[in-house]
């Protein structure tokens, strides 16, 4: 495990360190990092965050009216990750598929699509496709364990 001196924490890319934090599967201090659903109340309903143990956001979620509908579309996502492929530009998937997109800005994204095709999980940018990918293949592996919280208001 690579350990990041507060100096060049304030220098790397806040996002390279959350690669690296995923890559070795642990958090700083060392401990197992499966992630989390992190549930959130808003005026307009309720939305959620993937995040790892850090509390670093991987992906984010549409609104949903209520707590059923947010934890069903949890355990949806749960469910299509653990199966869906990868979609690469020379190699067209069936749904549930990971998508890696570039973004008008340079940013790598990835999103989640259901069976339905309807996107139920969008990632927050990456640096480079590898980064972006890399972190696909870790939340395959680890989302199924991931629980849910619900944030205090």
């Amino acid at each position: 495990m690579r350990y990041f001196s507060r100096l060049e924490k304030r220098y790397i890319d806040y996002q390279t360190i959350l690669f690296y934090n995923l890559i070795e599967g642990t958090n700083f201090q060392g401990g197992s990092n499966m992630g989390r659903f992190v549930i959130r109340y808003k005026d307009t309903g309720l939305d959620f965050e993937l995040q790892d143990n850090e509390g670093h956001p991987i992906a984010t979620s549409q609104t949903y009216a209520s707590i059923v509908t947010c934890k069903r579309a949890i355990r949806s996502i749960k469910a299509c990750a653990s199966v869906a492929q990868i979609e690469y530009q020379d190699h067209i998937c069936k749904h549930p598929k990971f998508e890696i997109y570039k973004n008008e800005n340079g940013k790598y994204h990835f999103r989640l699509k259901a069976k339905n095709a309807q996107v139920i999980l969008l990632s927050f940018a990456y640096e480079t496709y590898e980064e972006c990918e890399q972190t696909v293949l870790l939340v395959k592996q680890h989302i199924i364990n991931a629980p849910m919280i619900e944030e205090n208001n």
